[in-house]
């Protein structure tokens, strides 16, 4: 909680435990339990399942450690790895575990009637640095510059937290993240930041939630009316929304037809007030340039654009974008980690990666000019970083920002370990001489050619063989 919001809406947090008896197999218990038993703390109160009771001596060993376990601590505190408490009975084996859940807040009125002090605690150091600069797509739509993306907490990049998931949302918020960016074809995330909203209604009250549209390749004969409100239905429902912000729309190949009156069914749904904005996600000029003709009002455009691949530029793309005044999101603006000091100076890997976006980007390496001349764009980069007191991925991002007709970026972030360098993005203004001294490398591309996105649809290619094509399944 930042102490200049105290004045209108004094708040804290605590998380919701959960406690629970564990016990070896077949062990006997003399507390009265039985392994399984539990019960939750929300705030003060506690909560039994119907039936179910708790002995007192069990809760008298418990309640002192509670109220700690409820509130933020050290990751070098004892208090946060340990979290099991035995039994007082010396002869009863059985534990009690407790897991921390969602946090939950609470208006400080509510709880006592104690007025807060007069002088309040000095900020900490991390709150004073500089807000995410923000960007007005129309007069009454604005979102932060930088977006966090949830692609990553789909499942692709290791195992997901859910309750810290949640808190990661929260802090974003709170750094001035105020834009989230999602998909039905992410599992579990739609309604992740549903649940988000639910548990930090506080936080919501300026947040955007860009979601998408995307039937499966095996689908897209089929994709009628009927499919189309079911899909945006299920979308409000998870997101906990009554209407949804922005619906960005992917279509998997253009050689099977419904594209245009798919997108025209999403313009039927905006009519009906379900949908705000009607956006679109990797599609070429060509088909754009349908869906607009058709009388689509295509708000935004989120594509994959980076120092390694300009094919938004080169194509064409930012030109057609600006003059029918379609914001850009770009994804990708640091390669999937690899604009980033791990990489510096480091050999060219092989073998298998950790995940498919390394995969995904490498490929964008070898076709931007392989691995020396990526390495000579991140001693560029790292000089220019050093310059600014950043870091490369700063950089990386900064530059795509610059960009014409570029609204945001958009980060994948799998939990706030980035967050400080991702608040540094307000603070750094490249400069006639970085700009130039980044052309020194990037004009030796050779690559990626042709139109956005033009080679992932390629089902055959070294692209397109990586993509996942039914999500939905």
């Amino acid at each position: 909680m930042h102490s200049a919001d105290r004045p209108e809406s004094p708040s804290f947090e605590l998380y919701d435990l959960r406690v629970e008896v564990v016990a070896p197999p077949g062990a006997k218990l003399y507390c009265g339990a039985q392994v399984g038993d539990w019960f939750e703390l929300h705030g003060e109160m506690l909560h039994l399942p119907p039936g179910q009771a708790f002995s007192i001596y069990s809760l008298a060993a418990i309640l002192p450690l509670l109220p700690a376990k409820q509130r933020e601590t050290d990751a070098n505190d004892w208090m946060t790895s340990d979290a099991e408490v035995a039994c007082p009975d010396p002869h009863c084996p059985s534990r009690f575990r407790i897991t921390r859940l969602a946090k939950r807040r609470f208006t400080r009125s509510e709880t006592t009637a104690v007025p807060l002090p007069a002088t309040l605690p000095t900020v900490p150091a991390d709150d004073a640095l500089p807000p995410i600069p923000r960007y007005r797509l129309a007069p009454d739509y604005e979102i932060s510059r930088l977006i966090k993306g949830s692609w990553h907490l789909a499942g692709d990049h290791g195992e997901i937290d859910r309750g810290q998931a949640l808190r990661d949302m929260a802090e974003f918020v709170e750094a001035g993240i105020t834009t989230f960016d999602c998909a039905d074809i992410y599992t579990n995330v739609e309604q992740m930041i549903g649940d988000f909203r639910a548990a930090y209604p506080a936080l919501t009250h300026n947040l955007r939630v860009h979601t998408k549209f995307v039937p499966d390749l095996a689908d897209l004969d089929r994709v009628d009316a009927k499919l189309v409100e079911f899909s945006i239905d299920r979308s409000i429902k998870r997101l906990g929304l009554e209407r949804l912000d922005a619906v960005q729309f992917h279509w998997w190949n253009f050689e099977r037809p419904g594209y245009v009156e798919a997108a025209l069914q999403l313009k039927r749904l905006q009519d009906k007030g379900k949908i705000d904005r009607i956006s679109v996600t990797n599609f070429d000029i060509a088909h754009l340039k349908e869906l607009l003709d058709a009388g689509v009002p295509v708000f935004t455009h989120q594509l994959q654009y980076s120092l390694l691949d300009n094919r938004p530029e080169s194509g064409g793309m930012v030109q057609f974008c600006a003059e029918h005044n379609i914001g850009l999101l770009c994804y990708g603006t640091v390669a999937g980690g690899f604009l980033s000091e791990r990489w510096l100076n480091q050999p060219e890997p092989s073998g298998a990666f950790a995940n498919r976006s390394l995969v995904k980007y490498k490929l964008i390496i070898d076709d931007f000019g392989g691995w020396e001349l990526f390495q000579t764009l991140l001693r560029v980069l790292s000089g220019i970083a050093a310059k600014h007191g950043c870091d490369i991925a700063t950089i990386a991002t900064a530059a795509i920002l610059r960009r014409d007709n570029v609204a945001a970026a958009i980060v994948g972030a799998t939990n706030t370990k980035h967050l400080p360098s991702h608040r540094r993005i307000g603070t750094v203004h490249l400069d006639a001489n970085d700009l130039a001294l980044i052309e020194t490398v990037t004009r030796h591309r050779s690559g990626p050619a042709g139109d956005v996105y033009q080679l992932e649809r390629d089902i055959t290619g070294t692209h397109g063989r990586i993509m996942k094509y039914d999500l939905h399944k």
